[in-house]
């Protein structure tokens, strides 16, 4: 009766176990998704509502309440409801800067602007530092990026998310040909220059925008 015991209880520990790891490895996974499913069209469009993760260091690029930007915020998978305070910050909606009521197909080459959802600033890149901010209320030249997807850099060509996870590699440049990402401190900036050289996709330059 014992030894019964005692497996039972080997059991139980293993299954709690098996239970825990499969938890972390969901949070894991849906660290860029947001959610486990999502539906909808795989096409990018104007009025998509996205994260926008640094595919180097997986952190996000967030607006702060003083009107920076920042890529320097991890999600938290010990205790994922601290994720809650920050990633209302990270949300942005793609608007198309010529109709901002546009929902057509984001392509290849496009221009865009990103809204932030929490404090409804656009994300601009400043003619100073190459300083990145998101603290204006409209869109002129400085807050229009175009999108340049890995998998597909022909320009005019649809930009797909994936079919798991809704998510999507791009690098975004800016009106000044410089390219958003992170500087030391984790600010963000548009300071990588315009190489013809070398593709714009380098994973230096590259971010996953992960569809909400």
């Amino acid at each position: 009766m014992k030894k019964i015991s005692k497996l039972l209880l080997v059991l139980a520990v293993g299954l709690m176990a098996s239970c825990q790891t499969e938890d972390v490895t969901s949070v894991q996974n849906d660290e860029l998704s947001g959610t486990q499913e999502k539906t909808g069209s795989r096409y990018m469009s104007y009025g998509d509502v996205v994260t926008i993760n640094y595919n180097l260091t997986r952190k996000f690029l967030t607006a702060e309440s003083n009107g920076d930007a920042t890529i320097n915020k991890l999600w938290n998978t010990t205790a994922p409801w601290l994720n809650d305070v920050w990633m209302p910050w990270a949300k942005f909606k793609i608007v198309n800067p010529n109709n901002v009521n546009s929902t057509a197909e984001v392509k290849t080459g496009d221009e865009v602007a990103f809204r932030s959802l929490q404090n409804n600033m656009y994300l601009v890149a400043e003619s100073v530092d190459d300083d990145v901010n998101v603290n204006r209320t409209a869109i002129g030249p400085w807050e229009k990026w175009r999108v340049y997807p890995p998998s597909n850099v022909t320009t005019g060509k649809s930009v797909f998310y994936s079919s798991v996870g809704y998510l999507a590699s791009v690098s975004l440049l800016s009106v000044w040909d410089k390219y958003l990402r992170p500087d030391a401190a984790n600010n963000a900036k548009a300071g990588a220059g315009f190489d013809p050289t070398v593709s714009v996709l380098a994973n230096a330059n590259c971010f996953t925008l992960s569809k909400q």
